[in-house]
């Protein structure tokens, strides 16, 4: 997946989670392991969850 379908798919399972701070990143990085399931490096995704909730 490229960089921006990443930044995509973490923003729209955030509002899924309904997210709103680093506290809550496992249970949105749980959904996200279920939806990308392999396609991207869980060390990238887990970047970008931090990113987009700070």
């Amino acid at each position: 997946m490229s960089a921006d379908e990443v930044s995509k798919i973490v923003r729209e399972t955030i509002a899924e989670a309904g997210a709103t701070s680093r506290a809550q990143m496992g249970a949105v990085m749980k959904a996200l392991q279920a939806k990308v399931a392999g396609r991207v490096d869980g060390k990238a995704l887990s970047a970008e969850v931090a990113r987009q909730l700070s």
